[in-house]
């Protein structure tokens, strides 16, 4: 056995499931191969909290007749064929219900190895099919021309992911996903935006770039998670042995082979692993409070923060190098990955207040400042200036975030409509 990071391994496990629609024979029960999500997440469900109602979505979302094809062959006639399969008739009912409910909350269980995986993991997938099949009901109502329509199709989606963070490694990353899908759609099809559109969008945009970030609270879930399966060592001297070895037994590590006679040392000495698992917590603690810091000020991404202790050097102690290996997910490139999906809603909301300007005013804006937009919305978080804005003729511009740390690549919107599959 070798010690994962946990945040990896539940991202490998959630990211690695099957991607197409699932299928069950009954919502209301169980199967061999698709146990329900309601059961699993819902032992005793009261109505009170909306995402019972998403779970039932995923649920019959599984019973669709038609496996979600590749996007290059689903045309827009498959598109209506697939939305009006009774299964995905009944997801989108459901999932309605749920998301209209004034709490919605996929629950968050301890961070613990005891059941972790089922009530974790279980509705991501569920919720990425669910968010797919949104994405494709935005697509025909665009088509057809109703905007509006679209747009609170957009919202649902939007509120689907923000159910599903503040928990793991692996919901964020989900949410991420779905946000991303979600707001591109929207963003390419601008030039469809009436000025009522234009004042829903900046309206969305502004409400949910005001709210707490939920980052903080999955870096505090993931430090748990970290801790406790960590602290595993203080308690049992076989744990030991499972730093050094492989899941086939082989001792092939090439950070903490070099220490084999300490690792002996503390598997006899319960005093050693009382001291040695202290040192972990305390690195976990220097590698977690970072992350947080850089989450809270997005612009210290890429600098040197000597004072985590926590690396992979030569010179490092076993226990600093275990402790890197085992925060490897509280990393810079997760806190790119949640400032990213901020971005993202913030590049919305600003294309909104520029199409917005032009309708009122016949041109484009010289400059974002003439926007007038309150609260941080033009502000770059990786950059603490403003996005970068720059007219390119009588009705295109450019519209981007720097990105991440130097190297990263700049974030945009796509605006130019995707041409349908032939």
């Amino acid at each position: 056995m070798r010690f994962t990071p946990p945040a990896l391994l539940l991202a490998a496990i959630c990211f690695l499931a099957p991607v197409g629609v699932a299928r069950a024979q009954d919502v209301e029960s169980d199967s061999p191969r698709h146990p329900s999500v309601l059961k699993q997440l819902f032992p005793n469900p009261t109505g009170q909290n909306g995402f019972e109602d998403v779970a039932l979505a995923i649920d019959a979302l599984r019973d669709a007749k038609a496996a979600y094809p590749p996007e290059r062959e689903f045309t827009l006639e498959k598109k209506r064929s697939y939305l009006s399969d009774p299964a995905c008739q009944k997801a989108l009912f459901y999932l309605r219900a749920g998301l209209a409910k004034t709490v919605v909350r996929c629950p968050i269980p301890e961070p613990t190895t005891e059941a972790l995986y089922d009530v974790a993991l279980s509705p991501m997938a569920g919720v990425r099919s669910l968010a797919r099949l949104l994405a494709v009901e935005q697509y025909v109502l665009l088509a057809d021309g109703r905007t509006r329509e679209a747009i609170v199709s957009a919202e649902y989606a939007l509120r689907l992911a923000q159910a599903i963070k503040g928990g793991t490694l692996t919901s964020s990353l989900v949410a991420s996903a779905v946000n991303s899908i979600t707001l591109e759609r929207l963003a390419r099809h601008g030039e469809q935006w009436s000025l009522r559109d234009c004042d829903r969008i900046l309206a969305l945009a502004r409400t949910y770039h005001s709210l707490p970030d939920p980052g903080l609270q999955t870096i505090e879930w993931e430090r748990r998670l970290a801790i406790q399966i960590s602290s595993v060592i203080r308690r049992d001297a076989a744990a030991i042995s499972a730093i050094e070895s492989d899941e086939d037994g082989t001792k092939e590590d090439p950070i903490l082979k070099p220490d084999a006679a300490e690792i002996e040392r503390l598997g006899k000495s319960p005093e050693a692993r009382a001291a040695f698992a202290s040192e972990v917590s305390s690195h976990l603690n220097a590698a977690y409070d970072q992350m947080a810091r850089r989450l809270r000020d997005p612009t210290l991404l890429g600098q040197n923060d000597k004072a985590t202790g926590v690396g992979g050097g030569g010179h490092a102690t076993l226990a600093a190098r275990f402790a890197a290996h085992m925060s490897a997910g509280a990393s810079d490139t997760f806190v790119v990955s949640l400032v990213t999906d901020r971005v993202r809603l913030q590049l919305l909301g600003v294309h909104a207040a520029i199409r917005k300007y032009r309708w009122e005013n016949g041109r484009l804006p010289e400059r974002l400042e003439d926007l007038d937009l309150k609260g941080g919305l033009a502000t770059d978080p990786f950059s603490g200036k403003p996005l970068l804005y720059k007219k390119t003729g009588d009705t295109d511009y450019e519209l981007s975030s720097i990105g991440g740390p130097a190297g990263q690549v700049p974030i945009t919107l796509p605006r130019t409509p995707i041409p349908p599959p032939p």
